[in-house]
């Protein structure tokens, strides 16, 4: 990490234009269709949906589909046709794994997913994929002021082998392990390093960025760059703004999936942009029809850009809402309104009705954030709450234990339902992440 910033620039320029898979003329390309109208987004996107769905017809799984419902590629006259299609299912993908789902003679990176929901499956990455997803990463990072060769820190919960570590290196990107426990020692020592080379871009993760933040604040530093993207979880209101002060940045959102490759990114004016060129999304309701605009339902993502192994309506497992507003900042790319958060982590009321993950987290951090350095709440079959937490050293932690049981006993209507335990540590999930909430309930549907 490093180096005169003209030669720098240079070198990333250069290395760009002859990087396989065409970064520099796909990044050229969305710097200008980010600002078309939504008509020719539109028609953007239906002439790359046309083009996957010739290519996955020479995927039996994929053509038989096809097939059932009377879809023709070439009859396609709008993203909504889709609906047509039934969703591809975790289990599908799982099941028949990369050798049932390519496409004849095609090539690509083995990928395993993080399988932070317990069922990793693997998926094939081709160049012209890894070349849009660098390409829209450079654009987001265009959209906050910071250029391709302009230094990057990315945190991480997990340690990282010398080959990755090598790879972000090249990219101009210093990677900083958070280990929970390590205290502010650790944050001075960072912040320290950063002082003669302070980085542009912060990324990571929500719980190695929330970590850090509170490591720098207990030890009164700051590393000030122009901004901290956050990815790979939920940052609950008062954790974002813990970030935003200890960092003395603004914190954008980044959306993505292991399987499909990022699909939205944040922009200044505070929305979150479907990078529509190389992803379509739709939101669906329970019985699979589309939900109407800022009703939530569940996220389906098709991936435009991978012709090796088409992800044709692929059910994350999330909960969002799209918009039908224009962004004040002037792109034409659709906007998604909310991320709710996992289908599967929504909690249960004593009356059957849903509680977000974000409600939750954001009541419960509101209320006891002054104690409480991390929480995990778990729902069992029987509806009953087991909460842990992670708190600093005061004279009367076990008030705060109380005000979180009263809450969520209120919250979820069932006094008394709510157990509350300090811990040392909360272990992380395989893929790294704290998951804040897990459910275990059955839902008010019967599923």
């Amino acid at each position: 990490m490093g180096g005169r910033p003209r030669v720098r620039e240079a070198l990333t320029r250069g290395h760009l234009r002859v990087h396989p898979g065409g970064v520099w003329e796909t990044y050229t390309s969305l710097r200008g269709t980010q600002w078309q109208r939504r008509e020719e987004i539109e028609q953007l996107r239906v002439d790359r949906l046309r083009s996957l769905l010739a290519a996955a017809r020479g995927v039996p799984f994929h053509r038989e589909r096809l097939r059932a419902a009377g879809f023709e590629p070439d009859r396609l006259r709008s993203v909504a046709d889709l609906a047509s299609l039934p969703p591809l299912e975790r289990d599908d993908v799982q099941r028949l794994g990369i050798a049932g789902l390519r496409t004849p003679r095609s090539r690509g990176m083995r990928i395993a997913t993080s399988g932070s929901s317990g069922r990793p499956v693997e998926v094939l990455r081709p160049l012209s994929l890894l070349a849009s997803v660098k390409a829209a990463d450079l654009r987001a990072r265009e959209w906050h002021g910071v250029g391709p060769a302009e230094l990057r820190l990315h945190v991480t919960g997990s340690r990282m082998g010398s080959r990755r570590r090598l790879i972000y290196a090249f990219e101009h990107t210093r990677l900083h392990h958070v280990i929970r426990t390590d205290g502010d020692a650790a944050a001075v020592r960072l912040a320290r390093t950063l002082e003669s080379s302070p980085p542009a871009l912060v990324t990571g993760g929500a719980t190695p960025l929330y970590v850090l933040a509170s490591h720098l604040a207990e030890s009164g530093l700051s590393i000030e760059p122009q901004a901290v993207w956050s990815g790979a979880g939920h940052l609950h209101a008062v954790q974002r703004r813990t970030v935003e002060d200890a960092l003395v940045a603004r914190v954008y959102q980044r959306y993505g999936g292991w399987e499909t490759g990022v699909i939205a990114h944040e922009c200044p004016e505070g929305r979150l942009h479907e990078v529509a060129e190389n992803v379509i999304v739709e939101i669906v309701r329970p019985d699979g029809s589309p939900a109407a605009a800022g009703e939530v339902g569940e996220v389906l993502v098709t991936t435009l850009c991978n012709h090796a192994m088409p992800i044709v309506r692929y059910r994350l497992g999330d909960l969002a809402a799209l918009s039908d507003e224009v962004c004040p900042c002037g792109r034409g790319l659709p906007v998604i309104q909310s991320l709710v958060g996992r289908a599967d982590d929504l909690l249960v009321t004593g009356d059957g009705r849903y509680v977000t993950p974000d409600d939750i987290g954001s009541h419960l951090m509101t209320a006891v954030a002054a104690s409480v350095v991390e929480f995990q709440v778990e729902q069992h079959a029987d509806l009953h709450v087991d909460v842990r937490v992670v708190q600093r050293d005061e004279p009367s932690p076990e008030i705060y234990r109380e005000r979180i049981a009263a809450m969520l006993d209120e919250r979820l209507r069932m006094p008394g339902a709510t157990r509350v335990e300090r811990v040392d540590e909360i272990p992380l999930s395989t893929a790294g992440k704290l998951r804040h909430v897990i459910s275990h309930a059955a839902r008010p549907d019967g599923s």
